[in-house]
């Protein structure tokens, strides 16, 4: 790419993040701040780059206070990282000249196979896609218009553009390796605080026996989905191979303090299928130890001590999760569960499409929450969209399986509140559902109902106040005060119900409530469900069949088989970076054979630039292994 194609192509990335952080719900002083003096720091020290893409993946989204669906605040990093690099020379991102070590080229397999992959993302993409939806107030906040098809698609573009990066950070494979490690672990860093925070807040942190499962920081969660424990168990090799070429007294101390609470959060996230993953990933990285040990011929004793002593650890944590009641609950229901999700596979493949392009291709990326309301509707959840009606904005209700459409705010304990709406009904028995909840992203805990029992009325627009006292909702000193917010929902099967102007006044009669009148749409409106099968396909390979065919389903095993050889290839070797990549792919897939993971398009770059990785290996005892081997001997 030239210079001049590189300036435009970098204008372009700059003014789309500039002017999504203009529109930005939360305000764009902040965000605009954030991001110039991101892309400062990354023109000075462009080594940054990798490392921060990898710690701030898991982190940046807060789609429960900005009510974005189709962006993030991750989407808008990546897009400056991108402007960046392009306005800088392929040395400077380098850090140095190329060094003749290790060929930043790819082989011909991989180009080939990540090119079928790429077309068959972006063929599906543009199936999903058509016909069109129109770009208004709905276009941001939900799933159900064909712009979802460009929200799953991101997930896999942003890693293709940062592909060059890769090549580029290959041609010094050993800094590479630690700048990817440092990313990985501060990123795993930031999810377990979250966690840990979330424990202390919800449920407390040894109550094994209650129904909270953690969100971390992944609102992806509220349609359920395995992106927190397939992030976990794609992030914890990285804490051994961080430890594992140089086990100092502090690093030990260090990573295995980092290994016990990530092997925690995974716990506390009670889910069968992310323990298989951690398992397997914890065997692979096992077998990589021994490799390393007799290809070296140098069994050390500390080595082996602290590869034993971080199983042990993680075995500790898991034990009194494990044998708490609510997980006995869960795994006594592992035979009913299984066979709930292999039927809602099987439906999930009768509702395509029964043509030669819908077999080739599938139905459409991002297109199973719209299939699945329209051809199952009985079991489908309620449908919301904002709507406009003579320049006036408004929320439009539908029924089905609960959803619940939620504001978070400032709300605080002992103080009494008025809540005032204007509803609006064809049916003369409609009901909406009003509460004030202390609320995760799926979870409601302690609650006031507002208007549970209010009836809309038959025509035109009604007012309504309500006065409602909070009790201990909002409670507790302020780092560990639970989030509090206002949620709506349709209360009558089978009705329509429209809604406007919500304001929630305090004493001073200040309104907590940010666009209660829908002009913006679904800025600062999150919602969340009770169902998760009408969102997801809960396989990630039925998941591909089902959006990208079998075109999608083969291109990705071949991509899949040619990284996972070579990676094996170079863990025979001994090669523990190698080894953490192909302990970190495989926890991913034994994870997606019962969660749909390319639904989350952050889970959606990891792997892909994890996968990227690997296939940019060599296949073999690369040149650093052979130095290092060199120079034991």
């Amino acid at each position: 790419m030239n210079g001049v194609a590189r300036a435009v192509l970098s204008l372009l990335l700059v003014c789309g993040a500039g002017l999504a952080a203009l529109i930005y719900p939360l305000g764009p002083a902040w965000l605009l701040v954030g991001l110039a003096t991101y892309a400062v720091a990354l023109w000075r020290y462009p080594g940054i780059g990798l490392p921060a893409t990898f710690a701030l993946l898991p982190l940046l989204n807060f789609a429960p206070w900005s009510g974005w669906i189709l962006l993030n605040e991750f989407d808008l990093f990546l897009a400056v990282t991108l402007a960046v690099r392009l306005l800088r020379s392929n040395a400077d991102i380098a850090g140095v000249a190329p060094a003749p070590v290790a060929s930043p080229a790819l082989a011909r397999d991989a180009k080939w196979v990540i090119g079928w992959v790429a077309a068959s993302f972006f063929v599906s993409a543009g199936i999903g896609l058509w016909p069109l939806s129109s770009f208004d107030a709905n276009a941001l906040f939900t799933y159900y218009t064909s712009f979802n098809s460009l929200r799953e698609l991101k997930g896999f573009a942003w890693a293709l553009a940062l592909l060059p990066l890769l090549l580029e950070e290959a041609r010094q494979p050993q800094r590479m390796e630690q700048r990817c490690v440092a990313g990985m672990l501060l990123g795993l860093c930031g999810v377990v605080a979250v966690i840990i925070w979330q424990r202390a807040v919800f449920a407390g942190l040894l109550d094994f026996a209650g129904n909270y499962r953690v969100e971390g920081p992944f609102p992806e969660l509220h349609i359920g989905g395995g992106d927190v424990h397939a992030y976990l168990v794609t992030a914890i090799p990285f804490v051994v191979a961080w430890i594992a070429p140089r086990p100092s007294a502090v690093r030990v101390a260090l990573g295995t303090t980092l290994f016990l609470l990530a092997s925690y959060a995974l716990g506390v996230t009670f889910t069968r299928g992310g323990y298989v993953g951690y398992c397997g990933a914890l065997v692979l990285m096992g077998i990589a130890m021994a490799c390393r040990g007799l290809r070296q011929r140098n069994w050390q004793l500390k080595r082996l001590a602290t590869v034993a002593m971080l199983a042990v650890t993680g075995l500790a944590v898991m034990i009194p999760i494990l044998s708490g009641s609510f997980m006995e609950a869960r795994l006594a229901g592992m035979q009913t569960e299984a066979t709930t999700r292999m039927r809602h596979w099987a439906r999930t493949i009768d509702t395509m499409d029964k043509n030669l392009t819908t077999e080739l291709f599938g139905m459409g990326l991002g297109s199973f929450p719209k299939v699945s309301l329209f051809r199952n509707r009985d079991t489908a959840s309620a449908t919301f969209s904002y709507e406009q009606e003579d320049g006036n904005g408004f929320l439009r209700l539908g029924s089905g399986k609960p959803l619940y459409l939620a504001q978070r705010v400032p709300a605080v304990a002992d103080k009494g509140y008025t809540l005032s709406l204007d509803v609006r009904s064809s049916d003369p028995e409609a009901r909406i559902a009003v509460t004030l909840c202390e609320k995760s992203v799926q979870y409601s805990f302690r609650c006031t109902a507002a208007s549970s029992q209010q009836r809309a009325p038959a025509t035109g627009w009604e007012h309504r106040e309500i006065k409602l006292e909070s009790g201990q909702i909002g409670s507790g000193p302020w780092l560990l005060r639970r989030p509090v917010a206002l949620s709506i929902a349709n209360a009558r099967p089978g009705s329509i119900v429209d809604v406007d102007n919500v304001r929630l006044l305090d004493e001073s009669g200040h309104d907590l409530i940010a666009n209660g009148d829908f002009s913006k749409g679904g800025a600062r409106w999150f919602f969340s469900v009770d169902e998760l099968l009408p969102w997801h396909i809960l396989n990630v390979w039925v998941q591909v069949m089902f959006e990208q065919g079998w075109v999608g389903v083969l291109g990705l095993a071949v991509a899949v088989l040619i990284a996972l050889r070579r990676l094996a290839a170079e863990m025979w070797h001994g090669e523990l970076f190698s080894a953490t990549l192909l302990a970190a792919l495989g926890g991913f897939l034994l994870i997606g054979l019962t969660e749909s993971l390319f639904d989350g398009p952050r889970v959606t770059t990891l792997f892909f630039l994890l996968l990227f990785l690997g296939l940019l290996r060599p296949g073999g005892p690369s040149v650093i292994f052979r130095q290092r081997a060199q120079r034991v001997a």
